[in-house]
């Protein structure tokens, strides 16, 4: 009976993202000097998963970029070549492009794509000729990416390579159904153990809503228990008692089900700090703490624009270039610092840098120009709080980097 392949897309887009996830956290580690086998193995891995899954559903221009990619790493792998910063920048722009492929996948564009054309060229482009000898292996005729094949028949045939074990070549699956690979604690920890599945959010609000009503039909039942205190039954007093208790257990437990670590917004941000330094000159190192402190995922959402403008302010103003960083005896590399803790009943989210930090007289000469009522009197506090002022901005000029933006949910300009 044919299988109808259509079950399992969604799933592909969901775990094509996770491949591009430690795809971009393996080549920002190569561009900090790691480039160990295992690194080049582990972004070999996820480009060839999501080559076999786009090739399963026809995703033609998707199969054949990330076989750019596999090439890439494959003969970075057998020394063919060194990773260096232009590779690590080929291989995130890359990303990037995939990015927005699959999001026009999803939303059912099936039409050509230009951009992964352009991007296929870019890949071929600083590769060497090959020898007649491996023309065959650049492109294979009779590649089988079968969902439900038996795993890489065709390279059976070919020479394994040095640095793949038998045992990788034996229970390849295109990363469908298989299980999270163990070469990658951060990416795991990310999607999750063994045991854990994927749920509809629509799915979930639906269960937080019944409990809801559960707990609100409970507290109905327990007053009229108590209003009849004379004559009720004192089992059926324990009872309802006990119905309490579980209720409000279940109703803890449901709502818990909507929490996600601060992790999934602080993930996002070693990229974000990679792409502005590097354009920027700068040198700069991203830590991250508390990132397992639990928010609701709709306030997870919303924390995401508001800490881009703040990591991308504390990059461009903040964090001084290496030269002046080196003068003011400083290192030569800058550092912030994102942390997540709990504070009583609220979790406070601190975003920290070692750069020059705030100019107060900067802040004061713009805060006239703006007309804005100052005194010289006043606390560095105070002045300080001049930069939450609408449209208030001490950069010199408007750069496509950082534009002059409304926040809606922090109610202020950010540059």
């Amino acid at each position: 009976m044919p299988i109808d392949l259509n079950r399992f897309i969604a799933t592909f887009f969901d775990e094509a993202k996770e491949h591009l996830d430690t795809i971009e956290e393996q080549a920002m580690a190569l561009g900090s000097g790691r480039d160990d086998a295992e690194t080049l193995n582990t972004i070999f891995r996820s480009a060839h998963s999501i080559k076999g899954g786009s090739g399963t559903f026809g995703f033609t221009q998707l199969s054949e970029a990330t076989h750019e990619i596999e090439t890439l790493f494959d003969n970075l792998r057998k020394g063919k070549g060194k990773a260096d910063a232009a590779t690590v920048r080929v291989v995130l722009d890359a990303c990037d492009v995939f990015k927005s492929h699959l999001a026009k996948l999803k939303a059912g564009e099936r039409g050509h794509d230009p951009a992964m054309d352009a991007l296929v060229a870019k890949l071929k482009a600083p590769a060497a000729p090959a020898a007649p000898g491996e023309a065959a292996e650049a492109k294979p005729t009779e590649e089988k990416f079968g969902f439900f094949d038996e795993p890489a028949a065709a390279a059976e045939a070919k020479p394994a390579h040095p640095m793949r074990r038998a045992s990788d070549r034996k229970d390849e699956k295109y990363g469908f159904f298989d299980a999270p690979d163990a070469s990658s604690t951060e990416h795991n920890r990310r999607k999750g153990d063994a045991s854990s599945i994927r749920v509809s959010v629509d799915k979930i609000d639906r269960i937080v809503n019944l409990v809801g009503e559960l707990v609100i039909a409970q507290a109905m039942m327990q007053q009229s228990v108590a209003t009849q205190a004379g004559k009720a039954d004192e089992r059926l007093a324990h009872s309802v008692a006990t119905l309490d208790r579980n209720t409000r257990e279940l109703q803890q437990a449901v709502m818990s089900i909507r929490m996600m670590p601060m992790e999934f917004v602080f993930s996002r941000f070693p990229r974000l700090v990679y792409d502005v330094s590097s354009r920027l000159g700068k040198k700069v190192h991203l830590r991250t703490q508390g990132n397992e402190t639990e928010l609701d995922k709709e306030l997870i959402e919303q924390l995401v624009d508001p800490l881009t403008h703040v990591v991308r302010n504390a990059i461009d103003h903040g964090i001084e270039s290496p030269a002046d960083r080196v003068k003011a005896g400083k290192p030569e590399s800058g550092s912030i610092v994102m942390r997540a803790t709990h504070r009583g009943g609220s979790v406070i989210i601190d975003v920290t840098d070692d750069g020059r930090g705030l100019d107060r007289d900067r802040i004061i000469a713009k805060a006239r120009e703006l007309g804005l009522p100052v005194d010289e009197s006043w606390t560095d506090v105070q002045a300080w709080g001049l930069i939450f002022e609408a449209g208030f901005s001490t950069a010199k000029e408007v750069t496509s980097l950082f534009p002059a933006q409304w926040d809606p949910k922090l109610g202020i300009h950010v540059t």
